[in-house]
């Protein structure tokens, strides 16, 4: 065999230069082994990973899946990690806000599709994104990665290994989160809201770039592209929320 990763020439399953496993390409079943090795098992390239993850995310993504894995650290442990860290320093950091509550506006009585339900869902949204973006974004990650099978499918990916940069891209939007949390502790939730729309200018930039390096395809479709991934994505994702979210009104908690 010769190792992906450094490229050289060896007999077994691991290589006996770098250490690096031999797998072929990435199918469920490797994501399902991946995320348990992930989270028992640590390993260098954190800082590495950060840097190339702001400069060539595509690449990096791309180096994954090509089986050049040693130097980076894995996209599920990545998120993992950020989102470990974030979710312990944030209610630290933060503080509480005077919010309504989230299980109130999904479980009460106002009627299904009502517009009563609609302010419920609306609100319900907000407060994801503002107090939950990691958990958000890591809802996106199929919706992402189905439109990018459907718009790049000529580059013969499997759809599990599409999901690779849109998970590193969750654990970058993350990192940046971890990032922000003393600014939010120096000046409260006016910076929360003041970084939304700087989170998704982030957001658009990471996509272009990283499909950019990872599809090598013109600035144009790239960017078309991209904006399709991000924005029907997105309402993909709200339009099934809606259903579920009013299908939950019709059952009966309140007589």
């Amino acid at each position: 065999m010769e190792c992906k990763n450094c490229s050289h020439d060896f007999l077994g399953t691991y290589c006996n230069h770098c250490g690096q496993k031999i797998t072929d390409r990435i199918t469920l079943k490797h994501l399902g082994n991946q995320i348990i090795e992930d989270i028992f098992d640590l390993d260098q390239g954190l800082l590495y990973t950060v840097k190339q993850l702001w400069i060539n995310p595509g690449t990096t993504a791309l180096d994954f899946i090509a089986g050049r894995r040693k130097r980076y650290y894995g996209p599920i442990k990545y998120l993992l990690l950020w989102t470990a860290v974030y979710f312990i320093l944030s209610p630290l950091i933060v503080g509480d806000r005077k919010t309504p509550s989230m299980i109130d506006l999904v479980f009460n009585s106002h009627a299904p599709f009502s517009s009563q339900s609609s302010d419920d869902l609306f609100t319900f949204y907000l407060e994801v994104i503002v107090r939950h973006t990691d958990l958000y974004y890591l809802g996106m990650i199929p919706f992402f990665t189905f439109l990018s099978y459907v718009l790049f499918k000529k580059r013969g990916f499997f759809l599990a290994e599409l999901s690779i940069p849109y998970l590193y891209l969750a654990g970058q939007i993350v990192f940046v989160l971890v990032m922000t949390l003393p600014f939010m502790a120096l000046f409260g939730d006016k910076v929360v809201f003041a970084l939304l729309p700087i989170t998704f200018v982030f957001i658009i930039y990471f996509v272009v770039v990283m499909h950019k390096q990872f599809f090598q395809e013109s600035w144009v479709k790239t960017v078309l592209k991209s904006l399709t991934v991000i924005y029907v994505g997105q309402i993909i994702s709200g339009v099934i929320a809606y259903g579920i979210f009013n299908v939950i009104k019709f059952l009966p908690w309140f007589p």
